[in-house]
């Protein structure tokens, strides 16, 4: 079995709901305890399950009791990504919500090429309003799309977003399930 990641969120330890169990065979991530979620957290998921089905492991994601979260996760697409590798999982059919669908979420998406980070890109850039952040965004969405191909040596990375309107934040994340930054700069002597 894979070990657990001790941090995917910065400087937020997991808990005990993310520890991977082993069920009927299966590693299973029991989000029954979740009651908030972020990008970087579902990107974080997306990638350890990544390297976990690369291994040969068999893996299932069972929901959150919280409605709301669990319709969240839906929402954005866990189901959808994770079941692209073959990961089971047990969320809810997506529920449409129009204050936040098409407007303020950038659902969990995978990419491995080139045009997949383009067009995650673009889609980034069509949610968030200001014109000085967009261009940011993108250069900074370009060069992580593409550092998952040229140094994280891993056949696929994530990226999931959200924006607060009203607060005006945006929350986006980009993980891949590489050999990880300190594995990298081992390999350079640094």
């Amino acid at each position: 079995m894979l070990p657990c990641p001790a941090e995917i969120e910065t400087g937020s330890v997991l808990g005990n709901w993310l520890l991977p169990i082993q069920d009927e065979g299966r590693l299973v991530l029991d989000l029954g305890e979740l009651r908030w979620v972020s990008p970087v957290l579902m990107t974080g998921v997306m990638a350890y399950l990544y390297r976990a089905t690369l291994s040969g492991q068999t893996c299932a994601i069972r929901r959150p009791s919280d409605t709301g979260v669990a319709n969240y996760l839906s929402r954005m697409q866990l189901d959808r990504v994770a079941g692209e590798l073959g990961v089971e999982s047990d969320l809810p059919p997506v529920r449409a919500n129009r204050d936040l669908d098409g407007e303020s979420l950038v659902p969990l998406t995978a990419f491995h090429e080139k045009s997949e980070v383009e067009e995650m890109v673009h889609i980034v850039h069509a949610r968030v309003g200001e014109e000085g952040l967009q261009r940011s965004l993108c250069k900074i969405l370009a060069e992580a799309g593409n550092n998952v191909k040229d140094h994280a040596q891993a056949g696929k990375g994530y990226v999931a977003a959200q924006v607060h309107r009203k607060s005006s934040r945006l929350l986006l994340a980009v993980a891949d399930g590489g050999v990880g930054i300190l594995e990298t700069l081992r390999k350079r002597g640094a």
